[in-house]
């Protein structure tokens, strides 16, 4: 009886211990339950204020004075990322549609016609203070900011440049004024009627005033200023701007009283998208924040990622080449300049007066990249014209430098010069400038400088006189002429020279773009001289006119005819003839033909009498011998001058055929390669086709003795039957008779074993395979023979390569990577990048040596940028990327990474209270059965 008591007690401890579990455990479940549920409802807006991460305040300032402001308003980047517990991820091309609902949403709902201008990220509108509290209310928004205002900064500084002295440069038959390229003033507009702005425009006014950017042709300068910048960079008529060949694309984005930052970045935005069409390669903006309303708009260091700036906007355009120039202000700040100049990837202009002096109202600091002058500027104003001051007019100085310098690159130096390099040149070559208020120093931009200093072009050296003269009497006096023309000569020497060397020797220094050279030679003896000019720039550059002159002193003159010199026959050539020439006032005797072998031995000669004063003799002899051999004639008169022809020419017999020492040839499944060598220099044709009766041509006229030829096109798992024609330059052919091969399957990958034909027996065959199992990023070096190869796999990738050393010669190799199959010839030093299994290069070769019939090759796996990667970025860590994207052909960008949490929050919220429901119902139905247990226990007698 005991035991069952204890039993009992037991029992109902236990059931007591259950209980309190129980209750704990509904406890938690409770407090998860409500903390599941406060999220749901803080997310959801039911509770508590949007939490703002942006201040507000400043523009309700703006409300005080104003009944409606402009302000730009951002919507959420990361619409499928939204919640601290669930998310949902979407395809980039849904977030583009749901961004798209969201804007339309907004716009319909709450701004309707008071939209000014969409951008992707945002909108601009008017709002009157009622219409505020509504819109930062909206979950969909991130940031909301004013519009802030900017503001306007405001012939004989365009010489002061040095602009003038670098349009006269003509190198080609043109000048560098400018010419092909275009600069976008965003300003007030331009008065294109002007006469010194006509046929200057390449559109009519682009407006973008408080409006989506489009094509106004009704509109000019209400205000004058962009008028008067325009006519600073390129102006031509009675006042001359800085490039006067240059065009302008005149940008409406302010009016008389100012603008805003939305109407700056909407403006170079249409002149990012439409700078191929109109080859823009400059934006000039003579405007900016004004530091005494807005001190908080200027800027000390770098503002790129001050909340009002564009430099996203301004990015793009350096990315397309295209420079960004902006004025630094008029506040006389010396610590602080405006925005957009403190951009990092803007040119900064601050302004001097004319003696270069700094213009003391000029803001200037360690950000500045140049100066130019800003005081006192006549320039181009409504009809007529206007002496202004202020950074406006420097920005412009500094737009034209621009664009003749790049003009230059792209015509003299064939090289497109990046805005940050035009920058750097002008700042390099111009004058150094000191201001005392910053304790800085800074480059009063000098263009004629700058381009010297880039200057890679030899010059221009045209000769003059005499020109292939023949002249006559003993101790002549000549006067020679000849011209250079270039970016800045220093000196033109001057050579005359006959057989026995030179003649005379003279240097003339010259300074400026072009330099006539003329110099008088006297007491030239009888003989035959030539003469030519060499012209030095201040660069180091130099040139020389690829024809020499020719000047005969003396009474007689021999010109040799035929055969012409430096040819090569297979037959015997027999006719020889040359002209002989003396004054009117003697008369020809005899002329002599000379002929001499290799070792310069005589080997034939033949005299003829003749007489007048002009005269064509014909000799005959055979040659027997192959070999080459020079010929010339020697005249006389009556006066006993005489005179050889002013060189020895040659030719060359050759009846010998060209051998070919071997044919190897290397198909892929859609080409092939064949490779063969002579024993001297000939040209080719191989005839090719898929039957013994070939159809198709291939030719090549170049004489060389070794050949690589590439087959395309071909079809796989084919023979194609071909054979090769080779003649020397003296005509002898030579035909290697019909060979075949067979081309690989498709989308396979065969080792490159080739067939080899001629002479060089086994050449065709592998000597040696020398295996890598993964390439990776080390340099692996290799010795290899012809004929030997490299069976390797990269890294990140199953399939293997061959590479195949084909040939090998003194200073080149020939060699076949197959796979996506490549073959090319690499000289001794020089680097190889291929793409195998890959959009870019992931691999290179380098040979390094060859030797003893050996060669010493380098290979290496390399990783080379994807420049279509893109960086997703947290917007509050600008620093770190949260997810890669990248750009696929769609135009979309698709997300290579794993996905986040993508489960619908309210499925796991329901799942999670259908357990709290079944647990507690089960507490409950425990707690019930108890107490009418002990109901019934209470009611036993």
């Amino acid at each position: 009886m005991e035991d069952v008591l204890v039993l009992i007690i037991n029992v109902k401890q236990l059931k007591t211990k259950m209980l309190k579990i129980y209750k704990v455990f509904l406890l938690i479940f409770t407090f998860i339950f409500i903390f599941f549920i406060l999220i749901f409802l803080l997310e959801h807006g039911v509770l508590g204020q949007k939490n703002l991460n942006y201040d507000i305040s400043s523009i309700k300032k703006e409300f005080k004075n104003k009944d409606e402001v402009k302000i730009r308003i951002f919507f959420a980047k990361n619409y499928n990322q939204r919640g601290s517990l669930f998310k949902k991820s979407w395809s980039s091309e849904q977030t583009k549609i749901e961004s798209a609902k969201i804007k339309e949403k907004f716009k319909k709902n709450f701004v309707k016609d008071e939209i000014i201008r969409e951008f992707e990220d945002s909108i601009v509108v008017k709002v009157r203070e009622e219409e505020l509290e509504k819109i930062i209310k909206d979950e969909n928004i991130e940031r909301i900011k004013i519009d802030i205002p900017v503001k306007k900064f405001l012939q004989d500084s365009v010489p002061l440049i040095n602009a003038t002295k670098v349009w006269s440069i003509d190198l080609s038959g043109q000048n560098i004024t400018g010419i092909d390229e275009t600069i976008c003033i965003l300003d007030t507009g331009i008065n294109f009627s002007h006469p010194d702005l006509l046929n200057k425009n390449k559109t009519c006014i682009i407006d973008c005033f408080e409006k989506e950017c489009i094509e106004n042709c009704s509109i000019s300068d209400d205000d004058g200023h962009g008028t008067l910048v325009a006519g600073v960079a390129v102006a031509n008529g009675n006042l001359k701007g800085v490039a006067i060949g240059a065009s302008v694309i005149g940008v409406k984005v302010l009016n008389s009283s100012g603008g805003s930052s939305s109407d700056i970045e909407a403006g170079i935005e249409w002149c990012i998208n439409n700078s191929q069409k109109y080859n823009i390669s400059v934006i000039s903006m003579s405007l900016g924040t004004d530091c005494d309303s807005y001190p908080e708009s200027c800027f000390e260091e770098y503002c790129d990622d001050f909340e009002y700036t564009f430099t996203e906007k301004v990015n793009r355009a350096i990315e397309k080449n295209i420079s960004v120039i902006a004025a630094s202000g008029n506040h006389n700040n010396y610590t602080h300049i405006s925005h957009p100049a403190c951009i990092k990837n803007v040119t900064a202009v601050a302004g001097t007066q004319k003696n270069d002096d700094f213009f003391i109202i000029s803001n200037r600091n360690k950000l500045i990249d140049l100066v130019a002058p800003a005081k006192d500027i006549n320039s181009t104003y409504f009809a007529g014209y206007s002496i202004a001051s202020g950074t406006s007019l420097a920005a412009p100085h500094v737009a034209g430098a621009f664009a003749l310098i790049k003009q230059f690159g792209r015509m003299y130096n064939k090289t497109i010069l990046k805005p940050s390099e035009i920058e750097s040149i002008l700042n390099s070559s111009g004058k150094r400038i000191y201001d005392s208020a910053s304790n800085l120093n800074f480059s009063r931009i000098d263009v004629y400088s700058a381009i010297a200093s880039i200057d890679k072009t030899p010059p221009n050296i045209t000769l003059v006189t005499p020109e292939d003269e023949f002249l006559t009497g003993e101790n002549y006096s000549v006067r020679f002429k000849c011209n250079s023309s270039d970016v800045q000569i220093s000196k033109v020497v001057f050579y005359l020279w006959n057989e026995t060397g030179v003649v005379n020797y003279s240097i003339l220094n010259f300074s400026g773009n072009s330099a006539n050279l003329e110099i008088n030679i006297s007491n030239i003896s009888y003989g035959n001289y030539k003469w030519n000019c060499y012209s030095y720039d201040f660069a180091g550059n130099y040139n020389y006119n690829t024809n020499n002159f020719s000047l005969y002193v003396g009474n007689i003159k021999v010109i040799l005819n035929n055969p012409a010199n430096n040819i090569s026959v297979n037959y015997n050539l027999n006719e020889f003839n040359c002209t002989s020439k003396t004054l009117q006032i003697f008369s020809l005797t005899n002329v002599t033909f000379f002929i001499w072998n290799s070792s310069d031995i005589s080997v034939y000669n033949s005299t003829k009498i003749i007489s007048g004063t002009d005269n064509l003799t014909n000799f005959s002899y055979y040659i027997n011998n192959d070999g080459t051999y020079s010929w010339n004639c020697l005249s006389y008169n009556n006066e006993s001058s005489y005179s050889f022809g002013e060189s020895n020419f040659t030719i060359t017999l050759d009846r010998v055929y060209p051998v070919i020492n071997y044919i190897s040839n290397y198909p892929s499944f859609s080409s092939a390669v064949i490779n063969y060598s002579l024993n001297e220099d000939s040209n080719y044709t191989i005839s090719y086709g898929t039957n013994i009766e070939i159809t198709s041509k291939i030719s090549n006229s170049s004489f060389s003795n070794y050949h690589s030829i590439l087959l395309s096109d071909l079809l796989s798992s084919t023979t194609y039957y071909y054979n090769l024609t080779s003649c020397d330059r003296a005509g002898n052919c030579i035909n290697n008779g019909t060979f075949n091969f067979t081309t690989q399957p498709q989308n396979t990958y065969t080792a490159l074993t080739g067939t080899s034909s001629g002479g060089g027996s086994g050449r065709g065959s592998i000597f040696n395979t020398f295996l890598i199992e993964n390439l990776g990023p080390y340099e692996k070096t290799k010795e290899l023979k012809e004929r030997d190869r490299i069976k390797f796999r990269l890294s990140k990738y199953k399939e293997y390569h061959y590479l195949t050393v084909n040939n090998i010669k003194r200073d080149y190799a020939n060699i076949t990577v197959n796979s996506d199959f490549f073959n090319f010839v690499l000289k001794v030093g020089e680097t190889k990048k291929l793409n195998l299994s890959s959009r870019y290069p992931n691999f290179y070769i380098k040979l390094n040596s060859i030797s003893n019939n050996k060669l010493n090759l380098t290979i290496k796996e390399i990783e080379e940028k994807n420049e279509e990667i893109l960086f997703f970025k947290n917007p509050y860590n600008k620093e770190s990327p949260s997810l890669d994207y990248y750009k696929d052909d769609s135009g979309y960008y698709k997300n290579e990474k794993k996905k986040i949490f993508n489960k619908n929050g309210i499925y796991y919220f329901s799942i999670f209270l259908l357990i709290y429901i079944f647990i507690f119902a089960i507490f409950k139905i425990r707690l019930k059965l108890k107490n009418i247990k002990n109901e019934s226990i209470k009611k036993k007698p």
